[in-house]
């Protein structure tokens, strides 16, 4: 081992891991009422936000999502599976549902206001995963992610009591 390589501090942030594996997983898991559920339970507190979506409609999309495998050409994703079961879920099926899927199947499911932000983080997302960004663009990216984290504040309110300290 080298001694002055720090992990994480030595290496860059990339997009799969801090998009992808991260946040889009913590939206997921948010919009299921599922954050830091044992904790919010040990404090008997119930998940009654307005983005947290009812089972029912989890069970519509997770249908939506799991019927999409046959329309969609195995070279733009693979097989996607049941978004309420991702244990399995990879960095590439996070990143089609985010830009392709997710959009589709949350429209009129998520409330305006939470999913107007999910679109930009969407958008981002593409932005992101461009080949070529442009100096214009890589300023839009930046201010963008910057806006879309102060939209996550104000989003999940509700979730800082239950943060760690």
């Amino acid at each position: 081992m080298i001694g002055s390589i720090e992990f994480p501090w030595s290496f860059a942030a990339d997009v799969m891991h801090i998009l992808l594996e991260n946040i889009m997983k913590e939206l997921l898991t948010i919009w299921e009422g599922k954050y830091k559920l044992s904790l919010t339970n040990e404090l008997g507190v119930s998940s009654v936000e307005e983005y947290v979506l009812p089972r029912s409609i989890w069970d519509a999309i997770d249908v939506e999502v799991s019927t999409s495998n046959s329309t969609i050409p195995a070279q733009m994703a693979r097989w996607l599976g049941s978004i309420t079961k991702r244990g399995y879920w990879t960095a590439e099926t996070y990143s089609y549902f985010l830009m392709h899927l997710g959009p589709i199947v949350l429209k009129g499911r998520l409330p305006p206001y939470y999913y107007d932000h999910y679109l930009q983080l969407s958008n981002l997302s593409k932005l992101l995963t461009k080949l070529e960004i442009t100096v214009d663009e890589n300023s839009k990216i930046r201010s963008g992610l910057v806006e879309w984290v102060k939209g996550f504040e104000r989003c999940v309110t509700s979730l800082s009591q239950y943060t760690d300290p």
